[in-house]
């Protein structure tokens, strides 16, 4: 974009299943999105009303992420026609899934935000949350200076600041959100999470494919196959 002056990744976000570990046995946490399908699958009655997800067709992010599975899983509908078997409620908003989760009337939750399901659990003992071991989708946090700032010299020491060991101590551990420095190795570092999932973290690109997503025909056209994998049209 040329009304940018510096765009940088500033922090990584996984993306997580969440589920109640006060209503959901531990034998049936799933670990990988087939154990998902299984679970969904095999306990058809447990689960039946009991499962949320984004919303593609009203949250942008939950477009992107769907689109992002179908790219990675050539499974992924088949995941689907069980969450739309199970009547998934679909939602706009991670809030909105966590707060169902936490209360039980959801038990599990797919392609939800872990920033805010980590601050959830840190004062929620019933929230569990599972980074997947056959793929684990991450989001890019970006930050930037527009070119025709006001005070672009006063966004550049912001960025700095930001980027730096204070500033990314701080959002880690305050925000939940992964250090995207390499000298920064604790549990809340980008570094320890690609080191435990290994070649499973799959970042999303921030690249010209993204904007493929925008394009009005290629979007009907994934939100139709979603409706009719989910049982809906």
């Amino acid at each position: 974009d040329p009304n940018i002056v510096n765009l940088v990744l500033a922090i990584f976000e996984p993306i997580a299943i969440v589920y109640n570990k006060r209503l959901l046995p531990a034998e049936d946490v799933p670990k990988t999105h087939a154990d998902f399908t299984r679970l969904l699958t095999a306990k058809a009655d447990k689960y039946q009303k009991k499962v949320t997800t984004y919303d593609a067709e009203k949250s942008g992010v939950g477009f992107m992420l769907v689109n992002q599975d179908a790219k990675l899983d050539p499974a992924f509908w088949d995941l689907v026609k069980a969450m739309g078997a199970r009547g998934a409620s679909m939602q706009s908003s991670t809030g909105t899934m966590m707060e169902r989760i936490a209360s039980g009337e959801n038990l599990i939750g797919y392609n939800v935000l872990g920033s805010y399901a980590l601050a959830r659990a840190k004062k929620d003992p019933s929230i569990g949350i599972v980074f997947t071991s056959d793929y684990n989708l991450v989001l890019s946090r970006l930050v930037f200076v527009a070119r025709n700032a006001k005070n672009p010299n006063a966004g550049r020491l912001w960025v700095d600041y930001l980027l730096s060991k204070r500033g990314q101590t701080i959002t880690s551990e305050q925000a939940e959100l992964f250090s995207v420095r390499t000298d920064m190795t604790g549990k809340d570092s980008g570094v320890a999470f690609a080191k435990e999932l290994g070649s499973a973290v799959k970042p999303i690109a921030v690249n010209n494919d993204l904007l493929l997503g925008l394009d009005q025909t290629r979007r009907l056209d994934f939100l139709k196959q979603w409706q009719t994998a989910l049982g809906r049209k």
